[in-house]
């Protein structure tokens, strides 16, 4: 009778102490497979695709917006009269945008235009910066 009684007791133990870690409102990082989870997590179907993601980037390129001939000025599409942080801002945009490593690897098509861009886009920005400092020596 004394074994019945105290296996009843460990019983409503046991039971007492699940609820109150429920109660308690902790939640643990829990199974990835819940609701929740899944809900944070994209589709693979909204993923871009990476082939897609690429050739939007060569369309991007392709030299548009920026003039490999010309004036210095209108390479870098600033006034002839720019200050230095205009120029130098100017400069930073444009070679964002057209640097070869961020375009593509190295002997590509569009690796090469990049690289074409900026030497047109340094080299203007070296011209005007030269200019300004002739201009502030005299």
């Amino acid at each position: 009778m004394q074994w019945i009684f105290i296996a009843l007791l460990v019983l409503v133990a046991l039971r007492f102490s699940k609820n109150r870690d429920a109660e308690s409102g902790f939640k643990s990082g829990g199974n990835p497979d819940s609701k929740r989870n899944r809900l944070r997590r994209p589709s693979p179907a909204l993923q871009p695709d990476p082939e897609t993601a690429a050739s939007k980037q060569r369309a991007r390129l392709l030299l548009q917006g920026v003039v490999l001939t010309g004036l210095p000025h209108q390479i870098l599409g600033v006034r002839e009269d720019a200050s230095e942080f205009e120029i130098r801002k100017a400069h930073r945009d444009l070679i964002k945008r057209f640097h070869p490593d961020k375009v593509g690897q190295e002997g590509s098509r569009e690796w090469y235009e990049a690289q074409r861009a900026s030497e047109a886009i340094n080299g203007a920005r070296d011209a005007m910066l030269a200019r300004l400092a002739r201009l502030a020596r005299h």
